[in-house]
């Protein structure tokens, strides 16, 4: 679903001015596979043997000369191709190949730059979320690439440049997980209030009813496909059995499920799409334990339609189950700007945050209430209609941003890393307690609960009169 491409696309800017990089042509120190290699008789013979057996069965074949695809030393060799041609388009001395894969921070050329996304809309994506009811997965449709982003940013800035290991360390920065099913629930409801015009222009009515539901999250198996993904295939299959009458009952029970399937393929009704069919599906299954006969070709169709029905019962029903422990919902404890909630996750926390593999908590100056480390107290964010939920980056992340980096600033056209700015806290407002303070000091309301000055007149200090008003 949606937005959820890795963290890459960056181009590497070389700027390195110091002296004392080698001139372009130079050769270049030798460190890591670029080192020079003792000589061995035995190699030095299989190389020849090889080059000499390659004339013999093709003659016109030229002899390999350079490294061999996929080597440390083909990857020095394309990295200073590329490096030739940064130069000639940008000017100026380039980082080598050896200081590139060292990595030392402080280097200004091993800087990485991540770009906002630039949107002129705020609900872009509502309304395009929708689920397959035969598989059951939950997609975008006719989304824009443009909207693409892999990062979220909580501070107000129009770019970010740091080294690969300080964007780890950057405590406003998150990556987000999409919530697939409560986003398709806000949507689903959206779209019913609006065909029966019970709605207006406000996108955001269902959001708490959303964040409210009972559904699961995380990235499981959920059991939630229809069962017309088995019998479909298993008409043709039936037909081995050679009995008509098994044949039809295959047919009805996949139209069936089809189109119950497609009926039942809303918020309200999707949860219970496959018990409504589960009748139909094991009055099925003793039909055709009690017509098993026949010779062995016989038998393989009638077991073939037993063993089908038994993978969905415990594929699909057995498995849907199971995953009504990950059901979780939402308790909004603090709005913050821009749609970003700080909410407390009720359900299972030790079973919904089993294997995320993450040390990072929230920070406290984002969130005003301090991480108790369980998965209760999470972010949660509505993106151009997309509810997403905001993990901070932790020292695991590291490598993957340096491998992203030295792979796209290899190949400059994939761009930079896009985020997405929430725009909560900058220079003046650092914290949410900050927030909070320009919040009621711009609140015209609160003047109301400030007790008046005191008047000549006879009026007691403290008492509120309308004439007290400025």
């Amino acid at each position: 679903m949606v937005p959820q491409p890795s963290a890459a696309g960056v181009e590497v800017v070389f700027d390195m001015t110091s002296a004392a990089l080698p001139a372009l042509g130079a050769p270049l120190p030798a460190s890591g596979a670029s080192k020079k290699k003792k000589k061995n008789m035995f190699l030095d013979f299989l190389r020849q043997l090889r080059t000499a057996i390659s004339h013999i069965v093709d003659p016109h074949h030229a002899p390999m000369t350079g490294p061999a695809p996929g080597s440390p030393e083909h990857e020095e060799e394309q990295y200073n191709q590329l490096r030739a041609v940064a130069q000639l388009r940008d000017g100026g001395p380039i980082v080598s190949f050896a200081e590139y894969k060292r990595g030392k921070a402080g280097h200004k050329s091993h800087e990485m730059r991540l770009e906002k996304v630039r949107l002129t809309d705020t609900n872009g994506l509502i309304g395009k979320t929708h689920r397959n009811p035969v598989t059951g997965q939950v997609y975008l449709k006719e989304v824009e690439s443009f909207r693409n982003f892999s990062l979220l940013d909580t501070w107000k800035r129009d770019h970010i440049v740091a080294h690969p290991d300080d964007h780890c360390m950057d405590t406003h920065l998150f990556v987000g997980k999409s919530l697939n099913y409560r986003t398709w629930i806000y949507h689903s409801k959206f779209r019913i209030a609006s065909e029966t015009f019970q709605i207006g222009g406000n996108a955001e009515a269902h959001l708490w009813e959303a964040l409210a539901e009972r559904c699961v999250d995380v990235n499981i198996p959920m059991g939630l496909w229809s069962p017309a993904m088995v019998y479909i295939p298993l008409c043709p299959f039936s037909l081995l059995a050679d009995d008509q009458d098994l044949m039809i009952f295959t047919a009805v029970v996949a139209v069936f499920s089809l189109l119950l399937s497609q009926w039942t393929n809303d918020h309200i009704y999707y949860w219970y799409a496959r018990l409504m069919q589960l009748p139909a599906r094991l009055a099925y299954l003793i039909f055709t334990l009690a017509r098993i006969q026949g010779g062995s070709i016989q038998m393989v169709g009638y077991l073939g339609c037993v063993f089908a029905c038994l993978y969905d019962i415990f594929r699909g029903d057995v498995v849907m189950l199971g995953a009504m422990g990950h059901q979780a919902h939402y308790e909004v404890v603090k709005s913050l700007p821009n749609q970003v909630f700080v909410c407390l996750r009720q359900g299972n926390t030790e079973r919904l945050m089993s294997g995320c593999g993450r040390v990072t908590g929230l920070p406290e100056n984002l969130t005003g209430l301090k991480d108790p480390g369980d998965g209760s107290l999470c972010l949660l964010a509505n993106v151009q209609g997309l509810l997403i939920e905001l993990t901070p980056l932790d020292p695991l992340d590291r490598e993957i941003f340096k491998e992203e980096h030295y792979q796209r600033g290899m190949d400059a056209s994939q761009g930079f890393v896009k985020y997405y700015g929430l725009n909560i806290l900058h220079e003046h407002a650092k914290t949410v307690d900050d927030l909070e303070k320009q919040k009621h000091a711009a609140d015209p309301m609160l003047m109301l609960k400030k007790p008046a000055p005191k008047r000549v007149g006879g009026t007691v200090s403290g008492d509120m009169k309308v004439e007290d008003m400025p």
